[in-house]
């Protein structure tokens, strides 16, 4: 894992812990199960989704999004994420 893979991945796990934490109550309490946003940090772009009650986060566009898309395409990313 590339220096820029380990540093998204950083910003993944701290975006969620604040997000699933009491500072981001207030966000995650106003989305419905399945509904969603985007975040646009640096070159990257964030998917932000609430599922079963939790936020999950994954990179959608950017260097490691690019880098990652055999593990999941833009169809599996549109199916996932409508």
């Amino acid at each position: 894992m590339s220096m820029r893979e380990r540093e998204i991945d950083r910003i993944i796990r701290m975006y969620q812990m604040y997000l699933n934490g009491p500072l981001g109550k207030r966000v995650m309490e106003n989305l419905e199960d399945g509904e969603s946003f985007t975040l646009k940090a640096h070159n990257e772009v964030f998917h932000i989704s609430k599922i079963d009650g939790k936020a999950v986060v994954r990179v959608i566009r950017g260097e490691v999004a690019e880098q990652t898309s055999s593990i999941m395409n833009h169809e599996e990313i549109s199916n996932r994420f409508p």
